[in-house]
């Protein structure tokens, strides 16, 4: 988006980064193309309509949502992979891989937007793992990533992983 551009409704986002087709609007909670993104700055009625939650990109009450193709890569796929690296798996009725396609989904900024939430979810899935495991966790962690568990607060490593599946899944899109 050029800076030339003028806003002329409440929009309040900055737009997809250079180069990037999508970006994640936490204000409307959906992903907007470039256009979106300048209707929403110009066009008040489009403006009001995702205020409502009914513009372009947001799903009727009464119809089932339209799914599109989410990328393998991102904030979750980056988690995933960090998590399998210290040798944790997914437990049964976790919902672990449809939780990591919303991160993909969000992207880098929307993960950034609802972090509290990624990991209370995992937090809420940790609970689910004995001492065993923790430890299993912690030394493979520290054997394949000795810089990553280093920086990791030993008390509470979530927060700690959810940062780094968002710098990893950031520096990726670069």
């Amino acid at each position: 988006m050029s800076s030339t551009t003028e806003c002329t409704t409440g929009c309040q986002c900055t737009g997809p980064k250079e180069g990037e087709r999508f970006f994640y609007c936490a204000r409307h909670g959906i992903r907007k193309t470039k256009a979106w993104h300048q209707l929403c700055q110009r066009r008040e009625n489009y403006f009001r309509a995702w205020e409502a939650g009914r513009g372009p990109g947001h799903v009727a009450d009464n119809k089932q949502p339209v799914r599109k193709a989410v990328p393998r890569a991102g904030p979750g796929t980056e988690l995933e992979a960090l998590l399998a690296s210290m040798r944790v798996g997914a437990k049964t009725g976790c919902g672990c891989a449809a939780k990591a396609r919303q991160m993909d989904r969000w992207g880098v900024a929307g993960c950034e937007a609802h972090f509290d939430t990624i990991v209370e979810w995992l937090r809420s899935t940790a609970a689910k793992y004995g001492w065993r495991d923790r430890l299993r966790a912690a030394v493979t962690l520290a054997a394949r990533d000795p810089r990553l568990a280093v920086r990791l607060d030993p008390r509470d490593p979530l927060p700690g992983l959810v940062a780094e599946a968002i710098a990893r899944a950031q520096e990726k899109a670069r």
